[in-house]
């Protein structure tokens, strides 16, 4: 609000006169800025944005109309106040809205950061997926061409041991047929 609630409207704006005085500029300034203020009080204003637009109109009007006058002496010390209050609320509510509008900027900043970190935990979590795949994969050959050896060189042994019985059941059934004869040659032999 530009003015406290209790700054009641007058029922008709102060008479302009010819020519005009101090206080009738005066009052006709506090008259246009109530009335700037009871119209976005009316019409529900509450986005400050609004309201500062209305101050700012308000206080260009003043300042159009002093400037138009020229004397610096036609601004009373209720005016000054008035505008001063105006210049205030205005830039408050400009604050306001440079405030809301590096909060929004933080948060949209915030949510792409985030997102982009999200972006690279997953980059990260597929490569190391793959890399644990292809390790996988690998390891799997190995111990497939490890599992191969081992068979062939189990067989190779196993062929060689088969190969060692026959011989020794060979020699066995060679000394088995080769006692009988030496038993009689050793038996003569004594004789």
């Amino acid at each position: 609000m530009l003015f406290p609630p209790q700054q009641q409207l007058p029922l008709a704006p102060p008479l302009a006169l010819h020519p005009p005085t101090l206080a009738c500029i005066s009052d006709q300034m506090i008259h246009l800025f109530l009335v700037l203020q009871q119209d976005a009080h009316l019409a529900q204003v509450i986005d400050d944005h609004r309201v500062a637009n209305f101050a700012l109109a308000a206080l260009q009007t003043c300042l159009t109309t002093l400037a138009r006058l020229g004397p610096n002496n036609l601004i009373t010390p209720q005016l000054q106040a008035a505008m001063e209050h105006a210049i205030e609320v205005g830039m408050a509510a400009h604050n306001q809205i440079l405030l809301r509008q590096i909060n929004e900027l933080i948060r949209q900043s915030e949510n792409r950061t985030a997102q982009r970190i999200r972006q690279s935990e997953n980059r990260m979590a597929q490569l190391i997926r793959q890399s644990e795949e292809r390790m996988a994969h690998r390891m799997a050959q190995r111990a497939d061409r490890t599992t191969r050896l081992i068979n062939r060189r189990t067989q190779a042994i196993e062929n060689r041991l088969e190969a060692v019985e026959r011989t020794t059941r060979h020699l066995s059934e060679l000394i088995g047929s080769i006692t009988p004869a030496m038993q009689t040659f050793v038996g003569r032999q004594q004789m």
